[in-house]
């Protein structure tokens, strides 16, 4: 379903056609993608350190930010639900990605 997410994500989608579900939907199948597509190439270039980890977070606030403005989104807060804000939906598991995919792609390229 992510994969299926992700294209719907990739298009601009007129006006009200998201709802609460699927929009967290979409938070969450960017951020794994995003998660997924820094570990390899962070991984692969051989950056490490804090600089590199804070540059994820910062990467994982400011892209779904910005596909809120792509989307013509003005308030995310709107579709918050009780549980937790839409700007939080899959940071902990988009972090424990990120750092797995980082430390699987840097130990192959760097070991072989």
């Amino acid at each position: 379903e992510t994969f299926g997410m992700l294209g719907k994500v990739l298009l601009k989608q007129p006006a009200g056609t998201w709802d609460q579900g699927s929009l967290y939907d979409a938070v969450f199948a960017i951020r794994m993608a995003l998660a997924t597509c820094l570990g390899i190439l962070c991984g692969v270039t051989g950056l490490t350190g804090l600089q590199t980890f804070v540059a994820y977070l910062a990467a994982s606030f400011v892209v779904p930010s910005s596909w809120f403005g792509y989307q013509g989104i003005s308030d995310p807060a709107e579709y918050d639900d009780e549980k937790q804000p839409i700007n939080m939906e899959g940071f902990g598991q988009g972090v424990s990605l990120f750092v797995l995919v980082w430390t699987v792609s840097y130990t192959l390229k760097h070991s072989i």
